[in-house]
């Protein structure tokens, strides 16, 4: 029997499976749990603001790429707030809210489609993979939210 506020019984029940299941504690070091909205709000929020359904950068990404995986992102994030119709970006949102051409952004999407980063949903229409999600927020961002700590 747990009680206490939800992480306390998290952790403890984390802790009792891992006592009474010790392959569970093999398997924590080898999967790596899907980045919450949390993490990506801290993530994202030195370089973006989202007001409804509009992306708008801080500062200029360093890259193209950067910018497009961010806004993505971004506008994953927003879908799953409920602030966005769809998680995905046209071609045209993108050069506006990163300042590319269009043709720069089409480029540069193509070999993240190729990559598996990126997935087109319809003509000019682009979302972030899962697999875009794990290379867009570097693994350090996780461990500094505490998460990744406690399975080390």
């Amino acid at each position: 029997k747990f009680s206490g506020d939800a992480k306390s019984v998290a952790f403890e029940v984390e802790k009792f499976l891992f006592t009474h299941l010790p392959q569970l504690q093999v398997l924590s070091k080898l999967v790596l749990a899907f980045p919450t909205s949390q993490e990506i709000v801290d993530f994202l929020s030195n370089d973006l603001r989202i007001s409804g359904s509009e992306i708008i950068f801080l500062r200029k990404p360093k890259d193209t790429i950067e910018g497009i995986k961010k806004a993505l992102l971004a506008a994953r994030l927003s879908y799953e707030l409920g602030l966005r119709p769809s998680p995905s970006l046209s071609i045209r949102e993108l050069s506006t809210i990163i300042a590319a051409s269009q043709k720069t952004i089409g480029n540069n999407l193509s070999l993240l489609v190729k990559l598996g980063e990126v997935e087109r949903v319809d003509k000019g229409t682009y979302k972030l993979s899962d697999r875009g999600v794990f290379s867009s927020i570097p693994l350090e961002s996780l461990k500094n939210s505490g998460r990744a700590s406690s399975q080390e």
